[in-house]
């Protein structure tokens, strides 16, 4: 479950490759973060995402699947990581990982660490 105050990266594995990409090294190196969830859709295959994440981090709590692309057929077609920075249940902003954005990860870090104080 998603909590209000949580940030949420969603990231199209569908869409630009070097973009997802990205998305998932942030997503190794901070899935313990409790201030951030992932939703990762356009699964092509569980078993190669296993493979790439190691199953015991795709089967975290603040990580979830949707291998039915719920989120595509809702009408989200974005093919880059979307960030959705959220706090005290507000929607402060919705940032593109896309290629010409160079410092999101790096933003992304750093306000998933500040809402950890």
């Amino acid at each position: 479950m998603i909590s209000e105050n949580q940030t949420v990266m969603l990231i199209n594995m569908k869409g630009c490759s070097v973009c997802y990409s990205r998305a998932l090294y942030f997503l190794e190196k901070n899935s313990d973060s409790k201030n951030i969830s992932y939703i990762i859709t356009g699964v092509q295959s569980k078993k190669n995402l296993e493979i790439r994440l190691g199953k015991s981090t795709i089967s975290k709590d603040n990580i979830f699947l949707d291998l039915k692309d719920i989120i595509y057929s809702s009408g989200i077609h974005e093919t880059y990581p979307i960030i959705f920075y959220r706090q005290s249940s507000k929607l402060l902003k919705i940032e593109l990982a896309d290629l010409n954005n160079s410092g999101v990860y790096e933003t992304l870090s750093g306000f998933i660490n500040e809402s950890a104080r």
